[in-house]
């Protein structure tokens, strides 16, 4: 935590780049997710990879993103146990984004967010077993190139630490944390 906060202290002081404004559109393709608490007890996400898509707005080295994350989980010990179902995961948010340049287009970042996270045995998730707020921390390393003239883009990783409590209506609530290691890519709008 103590590194996080230097980090987006440090980008505030002396990470600011010429000030520019763009849009962007992110995809990316992570990691199964590592779950704790009464989550990874009940759950298990090995061997299942997690999705990102975001659509964000970036001024100078401050962006906000909203983005949306799906992955899949099944119950833990990979056997479905009694009231246990495998579950589809979305997860929508916003995230608060500052960017430190280090050279060559080459930069990176500290990320703060909150979302609000449906895990549901049925894809549409008209009606999910669990639903809940949760925290995001991460922080990330990006490339910086210019994919055409005035057409920016970018090749990221990022690493996401989140923290979710979940309830339901007929099981008991379920608290933990969640971490997953994400590649992807960005293009300016």
């Amino acid at each position: 935590m103590r590194r996080l906060i230097s980090l987006l202290s440090a980008g505030l002081c002396c990470g600011a780049s010429a000030a520019h404004a763009e849009g962007y559109i992110s995809a990316g393709v992570g990691s199964d997710a590592e779950l704790s608490g009464s989550l990874g007890e009940r759950f298990d996400a090995a061997g299942l990879p997690t999705g990102r898509l975001g659509v964000g707005f970036r001024m100078g080295s401050f962006a906000l993103e909203a983005v949306g994350i799906g992955s899949e989980m099944g119950a833990a010990g990979g056997f479905t146990a009694a009231g246990v179902a495998d579950q589809s995961v979305l997860s929508l948010g916003v995230d608060a984004k500052l960017f430190m340049d280090l050279f060559a287009g080459l930069e990176v970042y500290g990320r703060v967010g909150v979302h609000r996270t449906w895990l549901s045995a049925d894809e549409t998730f008209e009606d999910p077993d669990y639903e809940g707020r949760g925290a995001a921390l991460g922080a990330g390393l990006q490339y910086r190139f210019d994919l055409a003239p005035a057409l920016p883009a970018a090749l990221w990783v990022d690493f996401d630490h989140r923290a979710l409590t979940l309830e339901s209506d007929e099981r008991s609530s379920l608290s933990g944390e969640s971490e997953v290691l994400t590649f992807g890519a960005s293009i300016a709008l």
